[in-house]
């Protein structure tokens, strides 16, 4: 039996640890946890990046709105949305208008260090050959951002918890707002 009331929506940028964070933050809640991303690939039938790949972003920006919009009908959950989520379409205004939301802020290096070991998975990062060029990527990118993560209902930096801290610091914030 699940004490959500409404979606936790999870935002933030690419290995910020919404995945991990969010299947800690079910276990707690007592919830399912939803990864956008896998939902899209089963839509898809393939892999981010082979959707990528095959289809381009416009494809996969619009099969992601689709998705998410279908969340809607689902079971108050746990789900982490992808790095650009509710940064396209009207997909913040979903997100702020269907659940709480939750930005894991990062540093650009901190995302750097992270993102380096695994840009292979990661088709928006896989070209970079350096650590450097991918940090000034990662700024970029954050900052066009940054407006549309900091509409979250609350705002909580990653670096200052230790990964088994994080989801019960949260979950302290959603059971005020959990109505």
């Amino acid at each position: 039996m699940s004490s959500l009331t409404q979606h936790i929506y999870l935002l933030g940028f690419m290995a910020c640890g919404k995945t991990t964070t969010g299947k800690r933050l079910a276990k707690i809640a007592r919830s399912n946890f939803r990864d956008l991303d896998w939902i899209i690939e089963q839509k898809a039938g393939c892999s981010i990046s082979t959707l990528f790949d095959q289809k381009g972003e416009a494809h996969f920006r619009r099969l992601e709105q689709f998705c998410l919009h279908e969340t809607i009908l689902m079971a108050p959950a746990v789900i982490a949305t992808g790095g650009g989520t509710p940064c396209f379409f009207e997909n913040s205004k979903q997100i702020q208008s269907q659940g709480i939301s939750i930005y894991l802020q990062a540093s650009p290096r901190f995302l750097t260090q992270r993102l380096i070991k695994q840009k292979e998975e990661r088709p928006l990062v896989s070209h970079f050959e350096d650590a450097t060029s991918l940090e000034v990527y990662i700024d970029k990118k954050l900052e066009s951002r940054r407006a549309f993560y900091e509409q979250a209902d609350y705002i909580i930096s990653i670096e200052a918890f230790r990964p088994q801290d994080l989801a019960a610091e949260i979950w302290e914030f959603v059971k005020i707002h959990n109505r």
